[in-house]
């Protein structure tokens, strides 16, 4: 499907199916909030990540809980909106 292997391991996605990637589906920018929507696993656990510099590797801080669990399906991380210009991603990892 494109997606190198060792990130659909990661990401407990099957290398062999196109559709399944992971990638954020939604991103819902509400008043006080902000929240991310992803398919995830029960295999996995996530955290939400965000920086106002996404060039320095260093600046990536947690914003929302450290390695919630997946479900399986699909997941949503809630962050306060601070109002300043930011980039996210969400970091996979495989449970403690």
């Amino acid at each position: 499907d494109g997606a190198p292997n060792g990130g659909e391991a990661a990401a407990d996605t099957d290398p062999l199916n196109p559709a399944s990637v992971f990638r954020i589906e939604r991103f819902f920018d509400e008043t006080e909030f902000y929240t991310v929507q992803f398919t995830s696993s029960v295999n996995r656990v996530y955290t939400l990540q965000g920086t106002s510099d996404p060039a320095d590797p260093g600046s990536w801080q947690a914003s929302g809980p450290l390695r919630k669990p997946g479900p399986g399906g699909l997941m949503s991380i809630k962050e306060e909106n601070r109002g300043a210009r930011r980039f996210d991603r969400v970091l996979v990892e495989l449970p403690p």
